[in-house]
């Protein structure tokens, strides 16, 4: 029969024997030094483990950098092309990839930039203030944006304006024809 224990890297054994002759008692006090054998394995199956971390962690970040990089050239050709919904999609998309990605900001505020003058253009004041409010968003010192966004919003007061006279004018000639 026996028994030990080990504590760290300090053992202790106790062993019995009751042999036809005599009986013995072994006892025995042993001290590790270093790691043993399972701990070094261990430790090295870590740092493989770890290193194969790495590696995949790299290997994401370039291959998530060139899917970027190939979203934001789709998002460059539908600005040139005049597509700003279908750019500020992309460079949606790039953002989720990468939120902090440099550069998403400059390359949204043309994308608004160009939507609000597009809008501008087809007489759509309302949506063109708000592309251009959100041009200025993205990029607060685009000056020509906030140039736009003013004679925009003049123009749009202007509109209501004349609107109210016209809608006056419209209810009293309503009353003069029931009268």
């Amino acid at each position: 029969a026996g028994a030990g224990f080990r504590v760290s890297n300090l053992a202790v054994d106790y062993t019995f024997e009751d042999n036809p002759l005599e009986t013995v008692h072994r006892f025995g006090l042993g001290m590790a030094f270093g790691q043993s054998t399972e701990e070094k394995r261990q430790a090295s199956l870590n740092a493989q483990e770890a290193e194969l971390q790495k590696q995949l962690v790299a290997a994401f970040m370039k291959e998530n950098n060139s899917r970027i990089q190939n979203i934001l050239a789709q998002a460059q050709r539908a600005l040139d092309d005049g597509q700003y919904q279908d750019a500020l999609q992309f460079i949606e998309t790039a953002r989720v990839l990468d939120p902090g990605y440099v550069g998403l900001e400059n390359m949204e505020g043309e994308a608004y930039f160009g939507e609000g003058k597009s809008l501008e253009y087809q007489g759509n004041l309302s949506e063109a203030t708000i592309a251009y409010q959100r041009c200025l968003n993205s990029k607060p010192d685009h000056t020509e944006a906030a140039k736009r966004l003013a004679a925009v919003s003049k123009l749009s007061n202007q509109e209501a304006a004349r609107s109210d006279v016209i809608r006056q004018q419209f209810e009293n000639a309503l009353e003069a024809y029931a009268q």
